[in-house]
């Protein structure tokens, strides 16, 4: 911390004070030694007298009006901290939205309002009118956002405000906000990416007005438009940001309603390839191939009383099984792809289908001494020994 900061009121009472100080005791100085007789040391003293009184109110003064500042400032730094304090405590719930139970999000909501009714900013306007956006309230998210952006017209506020109108299906409102925010001047990484998301609004805002206006005249105007955008979309800013897939997908739609069908193909299945390759080896795939794999298990232990519905139940556990031989292949889990392979074998042997039960004992025997567990090596090795 420095010792004398310029931006603390403080600062200015004690340098004004000093310099006071510092007059006073250089005229003290300076009369004692150029005057020599009583008299006029003693009229020189009162004159000095005089000046210090005058120093000295005039340091009271300075104090005063200091002090009040300084006491202003206080208060309006208070409702500052207090403001951030409300700000902070809605923002971090925010982060982990996705997380909250009900009465956390009513918790961040709250908070919020009252920052909003204290304190009214573009960053707390906004701040409400995403979580309201969140929760589906639109057209109250909309009023926020135009609170906000009576404080600061910003790409993404506009862009949040267009995907609310987009969500009333009012697209053609959505299209005017979007178009304000391609013009809103901003320089940073952060811009173009959002400058990107415009595009993509506006392509996406065109493709369901054709949607909606198959019968309009202007529906091949709303096509060329969408592919216009999603044109100025489709760049290196906003794939590298996560939303190649998004791109992709609308791609797809355009030549769909476009009746392209061969690039339409193309491009639906470029969307499956992405959405299958961000989802196998996510923590959601490990948990959807543990059920699976649970539910195959559960299959293939009898339990209907009917030989027909167990049969029914062994091919359905096969097929449970494989979808989680597939996932945890993904993922590289060699205990999980033992349990699958040991599944899916018992159910082909109840079937009667030996060789390809066979093949999977040993896959599953495998795949747990590449893991090391050595726990059902033993069941799997008997398994073996039966249909060998």
């Amino acid at each position: 911390m420095e010792l004398f900061d310029p931006s603390k009121i403080t600062t200015w009472i004690s340098l004004s004070a000093a310099a006071l100080c510092l007059v006073a005791y250089v005229t003290k100085t300076v009369v004692n030694s150029k005057l020599g007789d009583k008299t006029t040391k003693a009229h020189a003293y009162s004159l000095l007298r005089t000046i210090l009184n005058y120093t000295f109110y005039l340091s009271l003064v300075v104090v005063l009006i200091a002090g009040g500042i300084s006491i202003f400032e206080k208060y309006v730094n208070n409702k500052e901290r207090q403001a951030a304090r409300e700000i902070a405590k809605a923002n971090s719930l925010i982060q982990e939205w996705a997380a909250l139970n009900d009465t956390d999000r009513v918790t961040a909501t709250n908070s919020l309002r009252n920052a909003v009714e204290r304190y009214p900013s573009y960053e707390t306007h906004f701040l409400l009118a995403n979580v309201l956006l969140e929760q589906g309230y639109f057209s109250e998210s909309i009023q926020q956002f135009n609170k906000a952006l009576t404080y600061m017209r910003t790409k993404i506020g506009l862009l949040n405000k267009a995907n609310a109108l987009m969500n009333l299906g009012k697209y053609e409102d959505a299209l005017v906000v979007l178009k304000e925010g391609l013009d809103v001047e901003s320089a940073s990484l952060a811009s173009e990416i959002l400058q990107s998301k415009i595009h993509f609004g506006i392509a996406s805002s065109f493709l369901e007005l054709y949607q909606v206006n198959k019968a309009n005249q202007k529906n091949l105007y709303y096509l060329e438009e969408a592919e216009k955008h999603l044109a100025l979309a489709d760049n290196d800013v906003l794939n590298n940001s996560g939303h190649e897939t998004d791109i992709l997908s609308s791609y797809a739609l355009l030549y769909d309603l476009k009746q392209d069908e061969p690039k339409a193909f193309q491009y639906y299945l470029e969307t499956l390839n992405k959405r299958n390759s961000a989802f196998w080896g996510s923590p959601a795939a490990m948990d959807l191939a543990r059920i699976q794999n649970n539910i195959a298990h559960l299959l293939v232990q009898d339990i209907f009383s009917s030989t027909e519905d167990n049969e029914n139940a062994y091919r359905s556990a096969v097929s449970y099984a494989n979808e989680a031989i597939r996932m945890y292949r993904s993922i590289g889990f060699e205990i999980g792809l033992g349990y699958a392979y040991f599944n899916s074998a018992e159910a082909n042997r109840k079937l009667k289908k030996n060789n390809l039960a066979l093949n999977n004992y040993m896959l599953s025997k495998r795949h747990f001494e590449q893991s090391g567990h050595t726990l059902h090596l033993k069941t799997v090795q008997e398994r073996i020994n039966m249909l060998e």
